[in-house]
């Protein structure tokens, strides 16, 4: 086995019936620690024997540090090589990649590691990124009047100089023609640039450049744009330059030996970045729109999101509404999200219900996002309807409502029977059974009849059933044959009958006397009174006839 340089190791040997151990060193245990290279030995016995085992312990070589160098920091373009030549080693760069070399091209933090047997080193180094050498710009050639001094003052930080005669001062004086030449470098890089100074015996010449337009807030220098020259501003101030944070005219006189000039300059400090302001998101119900409007002044340019100008934007369909305002103060944008929103849909409770006494029915609201609210005011999905009423649901959202009803009966009629429920009947005599009940109901005669009432002509046992809905009664009538019934004596008798049905079924439709043979009428009048003592029907003609309706004849 091989262990680091460094480490122990602990040697726990597989083992069954040992008695006792001896180790190289003369230890008993059943373990044994490996401190360094070697031939580790071991015996052990028991009562039956002894037995040996050897196992050699190498030592490895330690992971080796790595060592990137310093932090360094290149120049735009510039690249450079890592390199890592440890042998026995594997290599892992930023990339992944695992070669000897790695080429850093940017700035950054880079990060590498090596790995062997016995572990892994690592390093890092910080690259930095060299700022690019600022372009040179010494101004135009300038006219040199006798006895005057010119001053050239590039500005430029941490840069170093280099004047055309090898001074390397920040500045440079001139009082004679000449050429002016100056390099300026950094560890990138170098420029240079080249003015001309000659001698002239005209007076300067002053300009102070184009009218100044800016925004609120910012301050206005004003260079003079030449040396060597004495300079007297509006308000008497003696500056090269001039810095005013308020709008107005502003005039220049300089002047040298060989005479002077003036110049006038406008600055005008005013105006604003623009603010486009649009409503807070919103959602509207169909069909209806919105004017989305631009507050912007005539100076600053508008654009909607599709491409248009106009001062105002109507909307008539779902999306995202963009403003974008520009002027020379700057940009701006805002937006708005607009949804569009259906009034709920109709919606139908169901058909009007008439259920029995006892009976419930769930009421089921629309499956829906929407405000639900049923005639009690609750606001649940269902309704359990369990007396007789009008029940209705109502569904709204912003953009409408809708609402349904559904009304609710109870169907509490109960048939009664009067019937006699034995009849005496005699020869002859029509017997009606009538069953009918103040409201709609179906008859089921055992006679097969479905009328509410039957005629009788002969004895027996007859059975009516009469169903509701929600209710069915029956009963049955004896109609035997009677004990006492007399003959009627037909040649001088008069007949008036007690029972006639005016159903215009052609049996018994009308009431009328009848005479036995013998007997000649030559004059009768007749009058009929309902159970309350009212004339119903009233007639004096022969044959005396009544069809049941109220009526009177004269």
């Amino acid at each position: 086995m091989c262990n680091y340089v460094g480490d122990n190791v602990l040697l726990s040997p597989v083992f069954s019936n040992v008695d006792t151990w001896l180790w190289q060193d003369g230890s008993t245990s059943a373990t044994y620690t490996v401190s360094g290279a070697g031939l580790v030995n071991v015996a052990v016995n028991n009562s039956c024997g002894s037995a040996f085992d050897t196992i050699q312990v190498n030592i490895l070589p330690a992971t080796p540090p790595l060592d990137l160098g310093v932090d360094t920091a290149l120049c735009s373009g510039e690249s450079f090589v890592l390199s890592i030549n440890t042998p026995g080693v594997t290599i892992e760069w930023p990339d992944g990649s695992s070669g000897a070399n790695y080429i850093v091209s940017g700035s950054g933090l880079v990060y590498a590691s090596i790995t062997n047997s016995c572990g892994s080193s690592y390093d890092t180094i910080q690259v930095g990124a060299l700022p690019d050498v600022p372009a040179l710009d010494l101004g135009i050639d300038q006219s040199l009047c006798p006895g005057e001094i010119i001053s050239v003052s590039p500005g430029i930080a941490n840069v170093q100089y280099l004047w055309q005669d090898g001074s390397t001062g920040n500045s440079y004086q001139s009082t004679q023609e000449e050429t002016i030449i100056l390099t300026i470098s950094n560890e990138c890089d170098s420029s240079t640039d080249t003015v001309e100074v000659t001698e002239s015996t005209q007076g300067p010449q002053l300009d102070l450049g184009s009218d100044i337009q800016v925004c609120a807030g910012e301050t206005v220098t004003i260079q003079s744009g030449i040396s060597g020259v004495n300079y007297e501003w509006q308000d008497g101030s003696t500056n090269p330059d001039f810095t005013t944070t308020q709008s107005g005219v502003f005039i220049l006189e300089v002047n040298n030996n060989c005479g002077s000039a003036t110049d006038t300059i406008v600055v005008d400090i005013s105006g604003v970045p623009p603010t486009p302001v649009l409503p807070a998101d919103t959602t509207l119900c169909e069909g209806i729109t919105l004017t989305l409007t631009s507050t912007a002044d005539a100076e600053t340019t508008i654009e909607w999101q599709n491409g248009s100008s106009a001062p105002a934007f109507t909307v008539t369909a779902a999306g995202v509404f963009t403003l974008s305002e520009s002027n020379r103060c700057g940009d701006a944008t805002d937006t708005i999200t607009v949804a569009y929103l259906d009034a709920p849909d109709p919606f139908n409770l169901g058909s009007d219900t008439t259920l029995c006494p006892g009976e419930t029915l769930m009421l089921n609201a629309p499956s829906t996002s929407y405000a639900i609210m049923w005639q009690d005011g609750s606001d649940e999905t269902t309704l359990v309807a369990n007396q007789a009423g009008t029940y209705s649901l109502q569904i709204s959202n912003e953009c409408g409502t809708e609402s349904d009803e559904f009304v609710l009966d109870y169907d509490t009629r109960v048939p009664q029977l009067n019937l006699a429920p034995a009849i005496s009947w005699c020869p002859g005599d029509i017997v009606t059974l009538d069953a009918t009940q103040p409201f709609p109901a179906t008859y089921s005669w055992s006679t097969g009849a479905t009328s509410s009432s039957i005629q009788i002509v002969t004895p027996g046992v007859y059975t009516i059933e009469v169903a509701t809905p929600c209710s069915t009664v029956s009963m049955e009538v004896d109609v035997f044959p009677g004990t006492d019934c007399i003959e009627p004596e037909v040649h001088n008798e008069i007949y008036i009958p007690n029972i006639f049905s005016p159903n215009n079924d052609g049996i018994n439709d009308v009431f009328a006397l009848s005479f036995g043979s013998d007997l000649q009428v030559t004059a009768m009048t007749g009058s009929i009174f309902d159970r309350w003592g009212n004339l119903v029907y009233s007639s004096d003609e022969i044959p005396f006839e009544w069809n049941g309706f109220l009526q009177m004849k004269q």
